[in-house]
């Protein structure tokens, strides 16, 4: 019968190793978590996340803009200067929004827009 020995200093390397990837696996989940925390918070702050492409309403002209601080702004697209509407798109589910202003449906799918009346 033939035996392999196994070198018992290799197999405590391989253990280690297997801790330390364990531990960065634990500690990359915990930021992630901490960084959608984050996220939430400075969007409940007015502040756009980057998390998706700003929107233009195509039915009356609406559209989002990011102000030089990072809040998210809404106005006129044929008023680039003008200040911040107040209104805000609703997200109705994942990539689709309605319009606060004329109330019609904005999707994003695969890098275009599509738009519906509701």
């Amino acid at each position: 019968m033939k035996h392999d020995w196994v070198d018992p200093k290799a197999t405590e390397e391989a253990a280690n190793e297997e801790n330390a990837a364990d531990k960065i696996s634990a500690n990359l989940a915990h930021l992630c978590e901490k960084l959608q925390e984050l996220q939430a918070y400075a969007s409940s702050l007015g502040i756009f996340t980057n998390d998706r492409e700003l929107l233009t309403c195509p039915a009356c002209g609406l559209q989002e803009d990011v102000t030089i601080e990072g809040m998210l702004i809404t106005h006129n697209c044929e008023y680039p200067d003008a200040s911040d509407s107040g209104l805000r798109f609703t997200e109705l589910r994942a990539d689709l929004f309605a319009c606060p202003n004329c109330g019609v449906h904005i999707s994003f799918v695969g890098g275009d827009f599509f738009w519906s009346q509701p």
